[in-house]
């Protein structure tokens, strides 16, 4: 019972009981025996929600059906993932939940009764991948968890109880209307000695007495329906985000943010509108995917921690305590022959990120008095950025230059960025791609992405789809999607540089939008117009 007690269910279970008891006190016109009669007549429904036969009833009217061979082997494969997922988060599930497939068109899929969750054929077409499904069983999962399902077959019991209510309403005026009219009619025609005229006199005004007090009365009814209905609308929008937190903390954000970018953009939504309050089912998908990326780094940063024990912490703790006691200034000018260049420059990485960026400095520039290359590109950040120094570009790229002198590959990469930025000529963008050749050749994965792509553009040098194809190659080997990934998707998917291979492209784009780099919006248009090229159906995750 535990998990069914979320604000949805609570307002259907009130706004039923309110029902029931109307009706049983219309029945007996005693409120002591009303009272507990709509609370039996509740736990009758609630029951009866919970039955197999529920189930039965929405497989049969949705045409649902048992899944082919085929399908439930990827099926299978998909549902252990999400098991597994739940099991790792300390989240039992039900075995009773039974995967069944709609033929009906569009990428979706929906939980329905208490034990079903039914996927859409076209949701398991190769432009998906298990990751994506995965994300969306998880989602369909939770609202089993949740009870999100109960509380809308008991929101339904409530729109049909209050139907009927209504209903009764309507035709008992209908009725005592047409009897108090044909009353007074014979009353007015018996009063002026048998004038026809004046008994439809009398029949009109009743007739019309009674349509307006039904009009006011089902007018207030109405209203009580919209605000209903703008309550379980409220409720619904807040169950899919918890759905959609539910997927991402067992380990299918990413899963779920791809297949999100594959739906349609949606135009700006105002949530004060009237279609809005009544008939958004979902919240807008640009919150949701906010929302699971936020989710998505809680859970990375979780799992991080996870895996650093206490004595790590602790262990840590004293390096970084005895780091700082050692490197004094007093004993470095007492013995300066005891430190060496990486030590020196250890120690202002150090001091910079524990904001002491004036030591840092220090440290830094001792590090250069010792032969410590990579102490050029730290500074150069210094006085790009000015960390710990007033900003001064000009001698940023020195010390660049120097980096670069001395065959330091992050600094000879900032060296070529700076030249990239700052070129206006020809010769000047020649020379950025040289000195990103020269980085990329020193393993500098965002200089082997730069290289790739002034090749497959032909910028700076002269344009070579098979080099570019190469080096893009290399930085994503590496790990760099965000600013390779993009580029080298491009290159399988439209066969550049090498024989076109679309599922590699598009498995590409999905760790591109995974990246989170600055090419993930275009990312996810192309990964849309390849969803589109494969179906014209709407997508729509419920």
């Amino acid at each position: 019972m535990k998990k069914f007690l979320n604000g949805g269910f609570l307002f259907a279970s009130v706004f039923n009981y309110f029902l029931l008891t109307i009706v049983f006190y219309a029945l007996t016109e005693d409120w002591r025996a009303a009272f507990p009669l709509a609370i039996a007549a509740l736990a009758i429904l609630y029951a009866l929600t919970l039955t197999p036969i529920v189930d039965w009833y929405y497989r049969m009217i949705l045409n649902l059906r048992e899944p082919n061979a085929i399908e439930n082997e990827r099926l299978k494969r998909v549902w252990d993932m999400v098991c597994c997922g739940a099991e790792k988060a300390g989240i039992p599930v039900k075995e009773s939940i039974k995967l069944y497939i709609s033929d009906e068109e569009g990428l979706n899929a929906f939980a329905t009764g208490t034990r079903t969750i039914a996927v859409h054929r076209e949701l398991l077409n190769n432009y998906i991948g298990d990751e994506e499904i995965a994300g969306v069983l998880a989602h369909e999962l939770a609202h089993h968890i949740h009870g999100d399902t109960v509380c809308l077959l008991m929101s339904l019991q409530g729109t049909v109880i209050f139907g009927g209510i209504r209903f009764v309403i309507k035709v008992v005026f209908w009725i005592a209307g047409k009897l108090a009219a044909v009353i007074a009619a014979f009353i007015g025609f018996a009063a002026a000695d048998g004038n026809l005229d004046e008994g439809v006199g009398w029949w009109k005004i009743v007739n019309f007495i009674f349509d307006k007090i039904y009009g006011i009365i089902d007018f207030f009814l109405a209203g009580v329906a919209y605000v209903e209905t703008a309550c379980f609308r409220f409720f619904d929008r807040q169950q899919e985000f918890a759905a959609d937190a539910f997927g991402g903390k067992i380990g299918f954000s990413n899963g779920l943010v791809t297949l999100f970018g594959k739906f349609p953009k949606e135009k700006k939504v105002n949530k004060l509108s009237v279609e809005y309050l009544l008939y958004g089912t979902h919240p807008p998908t640009e919150e949701r995917i906010a929302r699971l990326q936020k989710i998505s780094s809680e859970v990375e940063i979780k799992e991080v921690q996870d895996q650093i024990s206490d004595e790590d912490i602790e262990r840590q703790a004293i390096l970084d305590k005895n780091l700082e006691e050692a490197f004094s200034v007093e004993d470095y000018l007492r013995h300066p022959e005891s430190y060496s260049g990486e030590e020196l420059y250890r120690a202002g990485v150090f001091c910079l990120n524990h904001n002491r960026e004036q030591a840092g400095i220090e440290w830094l520039e001792r590090a250069i008095e010792h032969g410590e290359p990579r102490a050029y590109t730290e500074l150069g950040c210094c006085y790009m950025n000015g960390r710990g120094v007033e900003s001064d570009k000009k001698l940023a790229v020195n010390y660049f230059k120097k980096a670069f002198a001395n065959d330091e590959s992050q600094g000879t990469y900032m060296l070529a960025e700076c030249c990239a930025t700052l070129a206006k000529e020809e010769k000047d963008f020649i020379v950025a791609a040289k000195i990103y050749g020269k980085a990329a050749k020193l393993g500098e994965r965002r200089a082997q992405a730069k290289l790739g792509q002034c090749f497959l553009n032909g910028v700076g040098v002269k344009k070579n789809e098979e080099a570019a194809f190469r080096w893009l190659s290399k930085a994503v080997e590496e790990g760099d999607y965000s600013i390779a990934g993009y580029s080298l998707a491009r290159c399988y998917m439209e066969g550049r540089g090498r024989e076109p291979n679309l599922k590699k492209g598009i498995f590409i784009l999905k760790k591109v939008i995974g990246s989170g780099g600055e090419d993930v919006e275009r990312a996810r248009e192309l990964l849309t117009e390849c969803s589109k090229s494969s179906t014209n159906s709407k997508i729509v995750l419920k």
